[in-house]
């Protein structure tokens, strides 16, 4: 991002089993943080907040996905995204979630800390997110058909728990009264949320 004035943009490299350099791609716009990545059998899963003094950015997501731009009521947004690679670089989607104040849940400035709001079983990815609204604002519901908790249970912040299949479509999403970590079983067949 040749406009920014931030000091260091993320980049995502691939590495093989020797070390050797394969590829690279740098991955952000304005504030954004990459805050997990995570390998599924068919690509990788990047997931994070897009910062922004500006409305509409459609950055991080692309034609068809399931948000394709931010709002465009707001002059600062934050939204979560998630994308997935190819393992040879290649984007393949990409989608924002939300279009309120949605953020990564705690912890959310260091990668290395922060494992346990996104995981994968198979080529599925489940994901946390933390939505704040100001009094002003109405909420949109994001819960899908059916979905365990269907309703906001606050009117200023809440949880969601969200499955996306490999093709970039949401299978559901549903509040949770509180924040958990996610894991998935040793079997890699099973959702665990402490």
């Amino acid at each position: 991002d040749t406009s920014s004035n931030i000091s260091y943009q993320d980049v995502i490299s691939k590495l093989d089993s020797n070390g050797n350099h394969i590829w690279s791609t740098f991955y952000s716009k304005n504030d954004s943080k990459i805050n997990a990545i995570m390998a599924a059998d068919k690509g990788l899963y990047i997931y994070g907040m897009h910062l922004a003094t500006s409305s509409g950015s459609n950055y991080f997501g692309t034609s068809g996905s399931f948000l394709e731009a931010t709002s465009k009521k707001t002059n600062a947004t934050s939204s979560v995204f998630l994308s997935k690679f190819n393992f040879n670089g290649e984007r393949l989607w990409s989608t924002y979630f939300a279009n309120e104040k949605s953020y990564v849940p705690y912890p959310s400035n260091n990668i290395s800390k922060n494992p346990s709001n996104l995981t994968v079983i198979g080529d599925d990815v489940y994901f946390m997110t933390l939505h704040n609204n100001t009094v002003s604002q109405k909420s949109n519901n994001l819960a899908s058909e059916n979905a365990f908790i269907n309703q906001p249970p606050s009117k200023m912040q809440n949880h969601t728990l969200t499955k996306f299949n490999g093709d970039g479509v949401r299978q559901w999403t549903t509040y949770l009264v509180n924040y958990g970590l996610l894991f998935k079983s040793l079997k890699d067949d099973a959702l665990v949320i402490s």
